[in-house]
């Protein structure tokens, strides 16, 4: 191996520090491309050097302006970008390339109930309200809601590992029906000492059917549990039926203690956690259910499994959920 004097050899690394190619280089002193290899290696020379090829269409400052678009909400996709900033002059795939150098991604927009300037005043309010709220004042809180219950696949998704070829694998694939599915209503409520009373809800709910679940299944679970239904808070969303006259009535003659609700705000609402777990189980089971007798008996089943501390988990997660809409100003939070 021939022995490089000081002087080329500092030449060499100069020109590898200038990230020009190791066969330019190897060439130019007429030493052999792995010998420059080594050099390379033993000087530890990692300098990242930038591909030749087409400039970017977008400078810096053009690609922040298109990143600003994005963050503003002026603008979703691609395609509204250059809808909105015309001057650019380039396609929407140069717009998306920009915005993952701009640390962006897309992702499916996820599906919250609908916020107006009025709800999210009313989300603030009820959330600087109840600020001051410990584990105690909210273990006070009977919460209640209605759900639906799919008789096949509950919450809508089933989830699995796979390879790309066994995508359309029968043990791969959730089912579906365009008719003949089936699915119940159900009423249910949690406390802080576990699952109260479930009802199915057989007929269209109003609010002489929601007084008779009041009378029966919602003062039954504060008897159960021993809870002076008088001294407990009670915790309904803003429904027109919860909300009408006749169920005002009926709340005022047993002397219930209503907490006042903000509406469109079931991220608030800790009991939409149950209802994931519940229909979580529901989907563990081998087979669907054979109709909604045996559906209804499952629900029951699981229900009645739910533990204390699974209402505990969710009901003490208040003052975090309270927080955070405050953070938010009264917009969406991740709950």
């Amino acid at each position: 191996m021939t022995k490089l004097t000081i002087t080329k050899m500092d030449s060499i690394l100069n020109e590898l520090r200038n990230c020009h190619s190791l066969s330019q280089i190897a060439m130019k002193y007429n030493v052999s491309r792995g010998r420059i290899q080594q050099i390379k290696k033993a000087n530890e020379i990692n300098a990242r050097c930038s591909l030749n090829g087409r400039p970017r269409k977008l400078d810096t400052r053009h690609e922040r302006m298109v990143a600003r678009q994005i963050v503003t909400g002026h603008a979703h996709t691609a395609t509204e970008i250059i809808q909105t900033m015309p001057i650019l002059n380039v396609s929407p795939r140069t717009i998306r390339r920009t915005l993952h150098r701009q640390g962006l991604t897309a992702r499916k927009a996820m599906k919250k109930p609908l916020l107006t300037k009025r709800h999210r005043k009313n989300r603030l309010d009820f959330a600087m309200a109840h600020q001051d709220w410990v584990l105690h004042d909210w273990r006070q809180v009977i919460f209640s809601d209605e759900t639906k219950i799919n008789r096949y696949w509950s919450d809508g998704k089933k989830w699995n590992w796979s390879r790309g070829k066994d995508s359309y694998n029968e043990s791969n694939i959730s089912g579906t029906m365009k008719f003949g599915g089936g699915s119940l209503m159900a009423w249910g409520c949690i406390t802080s000492e576990g699952p109260g009373f479930l009802t199915k809800i057989d007929v269209k709910l109003d609010s002489g059917l929601y007084c008779n679940i009041l009378n029966d299944e919602f003062l039954q679970t504060c008897a159960y549990f021993d809870l002076d239904s008088t001294k407990v808070i009670f915790q309904q969303d803003n429904d027109p039926k919860h909300t009408s006259k006749k169920v005002k009535k009926w709340l005022s003659d047993h002397n219930i203690n209503v907490l006042q609700w903000p509406s469109q705000s079931p991220d608030l609402n800790p009991i939409e956690h149950i209802w994931v777990l519940l229909k979580r189980k529901l989907n563990m089971y081998e087979n669907p259910p054979s109709g909604m007798l045996e559906l209804w008996e499952r629900v029951s089943n699981e229900w009645e499994a739910i533990t204390k501390e699974d209402c505990l988990n969710v009901i003490d997660s208040m003052p975090s959920r309270i927080q955070s809409v405050l953070q938010a100003k009264g917009s969406y939070t991740k709950y």
